[in-house]
This record gives structure tokens, C-alpha cells and sequence, in this order.
């Protein structure tokens, strides 16, 4: 018989070793954040409820309807396990998760197939988790998230798979991974969340659909504000994503998204498309970027109007890499280092009306056309575009 219990040993003992390495480099770099800890909290081992009895035997207040919540509050746990701070599976009761202050060795709240409208998880602050704050894994509909602190969790503040929720004015900060992270799930919304500081985006969509994501603020990320991957009809409005050192808004392989009404400055890119298609991207302000303000790779029959892009390092707006039957209609292209608007090699039957183009620096023109079947006019009213060093007269020459 093969002698398994040496091996054993060594795997837990790594893992403790490691779970205690980082508890202690969250402390010694001062992330224990002691202003948000209520010190009339009561102290209490780990929470694990896997039944509608369980409820009943932990002895929680409420009946478990929707007037009358099982409740988990006022909680202060902290301690040293290879488990979860609250774990709840299995139950079809109401219950809600409050004013409780988390810090466990996994994640700090764990909810999974529960039922439908049946949690709410408010008002806790949660940090220094060895893997995310809060953890919704799958199969979870109708979870309501309001005014939660996940800060410095080794993993995501807010991570949910598979499920439908809604997420509203939680602060996830200082995360080693994304501020929130949803992946292949559908008909969320994300309001009102801050996520500045996170190590990797501040809020990655993943194969999700229906995601609305308003009035955000994704500062100051390593990668992207906010990045879709895979993602199709969302709508990100009013969000304010700046500071990142990638992009404030990046598309990848999206298609019907709409991006309006975003201020988007002091990025790589302000907003960027990467092979996506039917992108609507309206009345953003983009602004002071590294590169472009808005820049569309390899993307296809997307609009973009009414958007103001100025002191860019490069262009205004950009089109590059097969990017075709695309419309670039009544935007504001000011005072960008290079050209207001760019259509790099590739591009094709592209329509660009309607722009105002002032005081972009360009070569010998504010714009830039090596495409081929683009136009610079509106097929119907042959309406072109307003140019602020045009002469008067004759053609206006574009590079």
C-alpha cells in the first residue's frame, strides 16, 4: 500500500506556512485598516450553515421569511482556519449578512446555491482574505451586495460566477487581483462601486451578457478601469475610469456593447475595442491618454458620435487592423499631439462626417487616411466635416 501520509503533512503544512506568510505581510504593511473595525463587534468562531436547519441550531434571530430575515451580524471573526469566515449553501430560507467585520484564512463570505431573493449581504468590511472577499461561486440569483468594504483580499474584493445579482455602492480597494470580477454570468448590475488601487483591473466582465455597469469608479488599476472579455449587449454608463496604466474602458471580442457618457482620462488607451463588433460608444470624454482617446482595433459596424477627445498623446480617435463599416460622426477632436482622427492600414468603408477637427497637430493635415473606400462626408447630405485650419476654399488635404 502506497505511504500517502508523509506527502499529506508537507502539502498542509505548505499551505499553512503560506497562509501565515501572508497574513503577516498584510499586517506588517499596515493593511489592518483598524479605523474600520467596530470595536462593539462580538467575536465569533467561523459561520458554516448548509441546511435551512442550520439556521435554527446556530440559534440566529428571524424566521427566514422575507420580513423577517435569518440574520448573521455584528460579528467579528478573525480566526486562523482552513475555512471561509461565513459559508452559506443549500438554503431556501431569507437571510442577510451585516455589520459584521471578516478576516479568515480562505474567503471572508461564501454564498452559493441558495435561493432565488433569498440573500442580502450588507454593510460588512472584509479584508485581508487569503483568496477573495466576497465569493459567490455559482447557481446564486437575486443576491443583493450594498455597502461592503473588501480591501487587500489576495484575490478578487467581489468575485461571482454563474449567477445573477446585483451590486450596489461597495468599496473594493487594494485587491491583489480585480476590485470585481464576474464571469459567465448574466442581468447584473454594478452601481455605484469604488474600485481604485487593484493590482490587476478594476472590474473584469467575463463571458457574461446583459451586465449594466453605471456610475463606477475604476482608478489607478495596473491594467484596465474596466475591461469586458467576451461579453455581449452591456451597457457601461457614466463611470469614471482614469489613472490606469492600461486602458480605461477595453472591449475584447464584445459585440451590441454600448459605452456612453464615461470620463475616461490618463490611460493607455481612454476607450478601446479589440475585435468587437456592433459597439456603440457615444458622449465619453476622453482625454490626456498616453495614446489615442478612443481607439478601434479589428472591430467592425460600431458608431461613434458625440464624443470629446482632446490632449491626447497620439490621435483623437483611431481606426486600425481590418476595422470596417464603421461611423465616426459628430465628435469633438481637439488639441491632440498627433493626428483628431487616424485610419491606419486595413481599414475600409469606414463613413467619418460631421467631426469637429481643431487644433490637432497631425503632419501636414488634422487627419489621416491609408484605408481604402473610407468617406470623409455623409452619403446622404453630403455634409463633411469641420476643420479649423481649413482655408476656406477648395478640398481640405487629409495625410
Amino acid at each position: 500500500m502506497p505511504r500517502t501520509g508523509g506527502k499529506m503533512f508537507i502539502i498542509l503544512l505548505l499551505f499553512t506556512c503560506t497562509i501565515n506568510d501572508y497574513q503577516l505581510k498584510a499586517k506588517t504593511e499596515g493593511f489592518f485598516y483598524s479605523s474600520l473595525i467596530n470595536n462593539n463587534l462580538e467575536d465569533h468562531e467561523v459561520i458554516r450553515i448548509n441546511s435551512d436547519e442550520d439556521f435554527v441550531s446556530l440559534g440566529l434571530p428571524g424566521t427566514g421569511t422575507q420580513e423577517e430575515p435569518y440574520r448573521i451580524e455584528n460579528y467579528n471573526i478573525t480566526e486562523d482556519q482552513i475555512y471561509s469566515g461565513i459559508s452559506v449553501t443549500g438554503t431556501t430560507k431569507h437571510f442577510i449578512i451585516q455589520n459584521c467585520y471578516i478576516s479568515s484564512t480562505v474567503s471572508g463570505i461564501d454564498v452559493f446555491s441558495v435561493g432565488k431573493g433569498t440573500c442580502k449581504i450588507i454593510n460588512n468590511t472584509i479584508m485581508n482574505n487569503y483568496f477573495s472577499g466576497i465569493r459567490i461561486p455559482y447557481s446564486a440569483f437575486g443576491i443583493e451586495l450594498i455597502n461592503n468594504t473588501c480591501i487587500n483580499n489576495n484575490f478578487y474584493g467581489i468575485e461571482i460566477t454563474s449567477s445573477e445579482s446585483v451590486l450596489l455602492n461597495n468599496t473594493c480597494i487594494q485587491n491583489e487581483k480585480e476590485g470585481i470580477i464576474l464571469t459567465v454570468s448574466y442581468g447584473i448590475s454594478l452601481i455605484n462601486n469604488f474600485c481604485d488601487d487593484n493590482d490587476y483591473n478594476g472590474i473584469l466582465i467575463s463571458e457574461c451578457s446583459r451586465i449594466t455597469l453605471e456610475n463606477n469608479s475604476c482608478i489607478n488599476s495596473i491594467y484596465n478601469g474596466i475591461k469586458l472579455d467576451g461579453s455581449d449587449s452591456s451597457t457601461l454608463i457614466g463611470n469614471t475610469c482614469s489613472n490606469n496604466f492600461g486602458d480605461g474602458i477595453h472591449l475584447f471580442e464584445c459585440s451590441g456593447v454600448s459605452v456612453m457618457d464615461n470620463l475616461c482620462y490618463s490611460n493607455n488607451y481612454g476607450v478601446r475595442t479589440v475585435s468587437s463588433s456592433n459597439s456603440n460608444i457615444s458622449q465619453n470624454t476622453c482625454s490626456d491618454n498616453d495614446f489615442d482617446g478612443i481607439c478601434l482595433w479589428d472591430s467592425s459596424q460600431s458608431y461613434c458620435s458625440y464624443n470629446l477627445c482632446s490632449d491626447n498623446t497620439y490621435s483623437g480617435i483611431s481606426l486600425s487592423i481590418e476595422t470596417y463599416s464603421c461611423t465616426l460622426s459628430f465628435n469633438h477632436l481637439k488639441d491632440n499631439a498627433d493626428y483628431g482622427i487616424y485610419l491606419g492600414t486595413g481599414t475600409k468603408s469606414n463613413s467619418v462626417y460631421q467631426n469637429i477637427l481643431q487644433s490637432n497637430i497631425g503632419d501636414n493635415s488634422q487627419s489621416y487616411d491609408n484605408g481604402v473606400h473610407n468617406i470623409w462626408y455623409n452619403p446622404e447630405t453630403l455634409d463633411g466635416n469641420y476643420w479649423s485650419d481649413w482655408i476656406g476654399y477648395m478640398y481640405y488635404y487629409i495625410d
